[in-house]
């Protein structure tokens, strides 16, 4: 069984953060022969967790939703399919108040290669209670769901045409049954994808992807500011010349936002991006990390001393990919950063807190043309006492 392990500890050796090593308290691979790629994770009210992906290669795969108990043990498998002759894919999960799950993704017709995104929900043993479909244009893509303040779900993704390159962001809100309220589009005549959305402070949301209809650049990160109606408040892009896209994003204490990505127009290649705007989306200050790999960041936390984790992948300090941890101070300066490994290509998706302090990491791993790929599973120790970042456990 392949094992993560602490490989390096790169970026520190050219920065004056502190030097330490980060240690893997455990890590679980999930999935039979075959390909098994592993998304979104969510710490569960019992302490476990819960992982959402797919079963299959291409246009052969299936929902599968993971339990696991807090030292990242199998506790049940279960999948999902919606449709028996289409390719299934959910990269987003949160667990509802009575321990069920709601997750959404999207279906592509074999034949078509037409999409349609779904939000689906199931009780506290991953038993399928209710789906929903949204099939708004030729493509309809849920990349990622967040709960609202009134018990129901923002959904982001992007609807179009994606074979004539023409895609907007794709924003739904529905009820505690999935029942849509309003769903909006946004964007130009070009490629513009959600990945990211939040219920901000005001009672509105906030859209993160990116655009290739507006911006200076081939594709610019895009954040959309809307009321809780779906109107457009304001946007603003980001980015240089070259192909730039933000992927997740939190608000700060002080009502702006951080934003994270991967650039290409900044650096030596493709670089893990930080962004970090005020209230109004206007730019403050952004940070790149990364040497002459290829580097992205998929997931971001907020943590209490003002800085962020980042979570995401490198091919700048081993074969590569690998699971990079990234931590920030509230300037997005780099604290420390964590390189974990196995012999075969590792992907990461997400990351949460653990209750103790420490993080846990979702994705998958293993080398995609063999044929043998596994969702995975991995806790890391909280940082030592007095590093940045120490702070007091937090689902």
């Amino acid at each position: 069984m392949r094992c993560f392990l602490c490989t390096s500890i790169v970026l520190l050796l050219v920065t004056a953060s502190p030097v330490f090593s980060q240690e893997v308290i455990w890590s679980s691979m999930f999935g039979g022969p075959g390909v098994q790629f592993g998304y979104q994770c969510v710490c569960c009210s019992d302490g476990g967790y819960a992982i959402t992906g797919s079963d299959g290669w291409m246009w052969q795969q299936k929902i599968i939703l993971i339990k696991t108990n807090s030292a990242g043990t199998e506790e049940w498998i279960k999948v999902i399919p919606l449709s028996e002759d289409s390719s299934v894919t959910s990269k987003s999960i949160l667990q509802t108040v009575d321990s069920g799950y709601i997750l959404c993704g999207t279906i592509s017709d074999s034949i078509s290669t037409e999409s349609v995104a779904f939000l689906l929900r199931t009780d506290s043993l991953g038993n399928l209670l209710w789906y929903k479909f949204f099939d708004r244009d030729k493509d309809d893509w849920f990349h990622h769901v967040s709960a609202t303040s009134d018990g129901g779900y923002i959904i982001a993704g992007a609807s179009g045409i994606y074979i004539q390159n023409k895609m907007n962001f794709y924003l739904v809100k529905t009820d505690s049954e999935g029942n849509t309220e309003w769903e909006m589009r946004y964007g130009g005549s070009l490629d513009d994808t959600a990945f990211g959305v939040i219920q901000t402070a005001d009672g509105g949301y906030a859209v993160a992807g990116g655009t290739e209809s507006y911006g200076v650049g081939w594709c610019d990160g895009w954040l959309v500011k809307v009321d809780a109606d779906g109107s457009v408040e304001w946007d603003q892009t980001f980015g240089g010349t070259n192909f730039d896209r933000f992927r997740d994003l939190v608000q700060t204490p002080d009502g702006g936002f951080l934003i994270c990505g991967y650039s290409f127009s900044y650096g030596l290649g493709n670089q893990m991006w930080l962004v970090k705007t005020n209230a109004m989306g206007e730019l403050e200050w952004y940070q790149t990390y990364g040497l002459d790999g290829a580097e992205s960041a998929k997931s971001i936390l907020l943590l209490p001393d003002g800085g962020c984790i980042l979570a995401g992948n490198s091919s700048s300090f081993g074969q590569g990919p690998d699971f990079w941890l990234v931590k920030t101070d509230s300037l997005g300066n780099l604290d420390w950063d964590a390189v974990f490994s196995t012999p075969d290509g590792d992907v990461a998706q997400c990351v949460v807190h653990a209750s103790d302090g420490g993080f846990v990491l979702s994705g998958y791993s293993g080398y995609i043309p063999s044929g043998e790929v596994d969702v995975c599973l991995v806790k890391i120790e909280p940082p030592p006492t007095g590093i940045p970042g120490d702070f007091p456990g937090q689902n």
